[in-house]
């Protein structure tokens, strides 16, 4: 028996395949995304340095917040030993070709493939039908939970685990409603396995 999934991928009887592995999700106050990253460094250098599965991804809320920091993140990606040729950014504004500082900082838009860069740092634009081979992502949680649930599965796709560091903050706390629920049945499933 033989069938096609949405993407066209042929799905075959008796040949079963990790989709997703397991994730390990980590809530980090922290009052942007940047400073998360700044506290990572080791961990980012250490999973951009393997030969496979490198790749570090980044998600922002805010394409705004994104701009405002994109001289710092090349500043800190180079620092890391990442050029900008390593460097992937994805987002409405330099896909549309309208943010010139970014262009001379990271290479842009969404027709490169991800997997080709150490670093790929986005918004929501890579929340749905975006694979990449990555095991470390930093996320903002987005502004509605499928946008956290769409986020945090584009890490271990295939038979891999992975981390995944989720910003929060007291004001995303009283913006974002759903939120603090989450975080409360985070805590309540620390350190334990769920389906």
């Amino acid at each position: 028996m033989l069938f096609r999934s949405v993407s066209g991928e042929a799905i075959t009887a008796g040949r079963d395949r990790v989709v997703h592995g397991d994730v390990r999700l980590r809530f980090v106050d922290t009052p942007d995304l940047y400073s998360l990253l700044e506290a990572s460094a080791e961990l980012i250098r250490t999973q951009t340095a393997k030969a496979r599965r490198g790749l570090v991804v980044v998600i922002y809320n805010s394409v705004t917040e994104l701009q405002l920091q994109v001289g710092r993140l090349a500043a800190f990606f180079d620092e890391l030993g990442m050029t900008r040729e390593q460097r992937l950014l994805v987002n409405s504004i330099d896909d549309s070709g309208r943010g010139p500082i970014a262009q001379r900082e990271f290479t842009t838009g969404s027709h490169h493939n991800p997997n080709d860069f150490r670093v790929l740092v986005a918004t929501a634009s890579v929340e749905m039908g975006v694979t990449f081979d990555t095991d470390l992502l930093f996320m903002e949680p987005g502004f509605e939970p499928l946008n956290f649930l769409q986020r945090y599965g584009r890490a271990a796709r295939g038979d891999f685990a992975g981390t995944v560091w989720v910003r929060r903050d007291e004001n995303l706390e009283k913006r974002l409603t759903w939120l603090p629920e989450l975080l409360r049945w985070a805590k309540q499933q620390d350190g334990q396995s769920c389906v």
